[in-house]
């Protein structure tokens, strides 16, 4: 048999068999082309070769069917050069069938000339859904919280898979029939710009998860989910919780929502914290952990989802007036208690005070101390009474009157400070009794 014969050229399945041009060039664009020399020998040539390119360059030149000289004339201008071999000839029923289909296929996107990577994909489908085909091969759009669009993520999740280890033939010729990637994609006219990327490593397990269907909710968008597609840490998600509640399902399955101290939430924070640990030891957590009951019991409404990228791209917060005053609490007037060994702070009751709020006791203090010295003009007097209090804090205001510390604010000092002297083994003070004279008649 002539060598010729086991070569179908491009003029033959264009004008003989009748294939049509865009057929011919869906299958080079798969495939690839094959030449025949003039001794016969077949060289083969990927997609994005020269040959490939010409081989597409004749096939959208060539004109109407039925015209003898120009059928001739493409016949003639080295179109034998261009074909497939009989033996592995593309098969055209299928192409042409994906051709006219008004979907571009996952399965496509994923082993074009420049494919979409596994994780483009899957973003598109998580964040805005998927089409695919109805029961009347009509073409439908289904939303990312839909069990066609897990569907679709679980295929693009096993073809990664596949890409990295081969499965057997066996295998690989029964998962054809059922593959989700040849089932779903986009409309042809109407492709998303994907994301070039493969950051999302969820791709790699997400067709090993148990319960896609308890993450992915009408309802809300589960707190599994956020873990599982890195919207969120552990610690983004609480604090959102902290700072707004969370959403979850009640007894009866109602969406419910809970404040951020509800016991309820106790399960949720174990397994928050039990995820975080092991992203803090640098290990990849198991599914099983973002499968838990209370992460696929919570999360929020879409619309209210919070902005988990933004709180952890928040700077780290400043030691609070509380934190810092405690750390200088040494410099807080204290005395050491007698009779109950503790310390205790002088003032009006609250037992951590800022900068600003500790000026007025160390004035006071030191007014005080001027006293007892006799520094003041005045303190050493007979006549000066230190038992009148309202009279010791009139005198100090006119030697300390700044920052505040005015009569009444004194006496408040000393009245809280006298509260305390029964803690510190003191007695209490004893006040004279004013003596009302007698009214001359």
């Amino acid at each position: 048999m002539n060598k010729s014969e086991n070569f179908s050229t491009l003029g033959e399945l264009l004008f003989t068999q009748k294939e049509d041009k865009a057929t011919l060039g869906a299958a080079i664009e798969k495939y690839g082309i094959h030449t025949m020399g003039r001794d016969g020998c077949l060289t083969q040539y990927p997609i994005d070769s020269e040959q490939a390119l010409q081989a597409l360059v004749f096939l959208t030149t060539s004109v109407v069917d039925g015209n003898p000289m120009k059928v001739k004339y493409f016949q003639a201008f080295e179109d034998s050069r261009y074909g497939w071999p009989i033996a592995v000839l593309p098969d055209f029923e299928s192409i042409r069938f994906e051709n006219e289909r008004k979907i571009t296929t996952l399965n496509h996107l994923l082993n074009r000339k420049d494919p979409i990577p596994h994780a483009g994909l899957a973003c598109e489908i998580e964040c805005d859904g998927v089409y695919g085909f109805d029961r009347n091969q009509n073409p439908r759009h289904f939303g990312p919280d839909s069990a066609e669009a897990q569907d679709a993520l679980t295929g693009i999740s096993v073809h990664l898979k596949h890409e990295r280890v081969p499965p057997p033939p066996g295998y690989e010729e029964w998962y054809m029939e059922e593959d989700p990637t040849y089932q779903y994609g986009w409309l042809k006219d109407d492709l998303p710009n994907f994301r070039q990327t493969e950051e999302y490593s969820w791709v790699e397990s997400f067709h090993r998860l148990e319960s896609r269907g308890a993450l992915f909710k009408d309802d809300i968008y589960t707190i599994g989910r956020i873990l599982l597609m890195r919207k969120g840490k552990p610690g983004s998600i609480r604090t959102a919780i902290d700072r707004g509640g969370v959403y979850g399902f009640d007894g009866m399955g109602r969406v419910t929502y809970y404040d951020a101290d509800d016991k309820e939430l106790g399960e949720l924070d174990a397994a928050l914290e039990q995820y975080a640990q092991v992203l803090l030891r640098g290990l990849e957590p198991e599914l099983s952990l973002i499968e838990a009951a209370a992460c696929v019991r919570f999360g929020w409404p879409k619309m209210r989802l919070p902005d988990f990228a933004a709180i952890e791209a928040e700077p780290v917060p400043e030691p609070s007036m509380a934190v810092s005053a405690a750390a200088t609490s040494s410099a807080v007037p204290t005395v050491a208690a007698a009779s109950t060994g503790r310390e205790v702070t002088l003032g009006d009751g609250s037992e951590e005070l800022s900068a600003r709020a500790r000026k007025p006791y160390e004035l006071l203090i030191l007014g005080l101390l001027c006293v007892l010295r006799g520094e003041f003009p005045g303190s050493k007097d007979p006549e000066f009474d230190t038992d009148n209090q309202e009279k010791l804090a009139e005198f100090l205001t006119k030697q300390i009157g700044v920052h505040g510390a005015g009569v009444r604010s004194i006496k408040q000092k000393f009245s809280a400070a006298n509260k305390l002297r029964s803690e510190v083994g003191l007695p209490e003070l004893i006040r004279a009794k004013t003596v009302t004279p007698p009214s001359k008649s």
